[in-house]
């Protein structure tokens, strides 16, 4: 649980020693422990604590928000340093809510599913991008990107051919935006053209640039479709051949 993983516990025992000196009808009928245990956990608000705890006396204690903020802040503030207020505890159970919707694939787009799934296979760690939004906007995940173990990859699909004129050499091909992915760690591509076995490239972006050069605009991107495939002007000039499903580049 993130909140227990935020405790100081070397301030444990002294904040309880000062929380039973001080009386008060709210502390009364809850412990210490009971009250750390729900402030250790964010996604709890101190309003809906103050409703628990008129829940459990039965409507004896006229409990507000107000008055666990103040207890919170007079005794078990020190305990959580790296968010000391209700705000802070807010954002931190945001930030782990995120987290875990980022870790689920149920909504996700077919062609990301596929990839994660293909990558955890491998035992790598995948998660979904959060495109974080305007303050008040819901924020939303990136369609064609994820973290995998750490490295931030573009996934696209390639389903075009290209014949080389009076050659018999045919290539799949896409258009890339520099741009864009100069950022990225890795291309992923999966290869679904008609006529030819589906595969997936795991492509460095390092790779990728340094065969463009300076370039900072879209180009084409070609990979052979044909073992004798010979490259003479196609750029850039590498062989795909070892990018192929090669996910062991993402666990270095």
């Amino acid at each position: 649980m993130l909140g227990k993983q935020l405790i100081d516990e070397s301030k444990i025992s002294l904040a309880q020693a000062e929380f039973k000196k001080w009386p008060g009808s709210v502390k009364s009928r809850l412990d210490f422990n009971q009250w750390l245990e729900w402030f250790s956990q964010p996604s709890i608000s101190f309003r809906e604590i103050a409703l628990r705890v008129r829940e459990m006396s039965g409507g004896e204690i006229s409990c507000t928000r107000q008055a666990v903020q103040q207890l919170y802040s007079k005794h078990f503030a020190p305990l959580f340093p790296n968010w000391p207020d209700g705000r802070s505890r807010r954002r931190f159970y945001t930030a782990e809510k995120q987290l875990n919707r980022a870790s689920d694939f149920s909504q996700a787009p077919e062609i990301l599913r596929r990839v994660a799934e293909a990558a955890r296979e491998k035992g790598l760690k995948v998660r979904r991008v959060i495109l974080f939004s305007e303050y008040g906007k819901e924020n939303r995940f990136s369609s064609h990107s994820l973290i995998i173990n750490g490295e931030r990859c573009d996934v696209r699909r390639m389903r075009r051919a290209w014949k080389v004129p009076r050659g018999k050499s045919h290539y799949g091909h896409m258009s890339v935006s520099i741009n864009s992915v100069r950022n990225y760690g890795f291309l992923i591509v999966l290869q679904e053209i008609e006529g030819y076995p589906q595969r997936t490239f795991v492509i460095p972006m390092l790779d990728i640039l340094k065969a463009w050069g300076k370039a900072n605009k879209a180009k084409v991107l070609y990979i052979p479709l044909d073992e004798d495939s010979a490259y003479k002007k196609i750029f850039p000039k590498f062989d795909f051949r070892r990018y192929v499903d090669a996910w062991h580049l993402l666990k270095k």
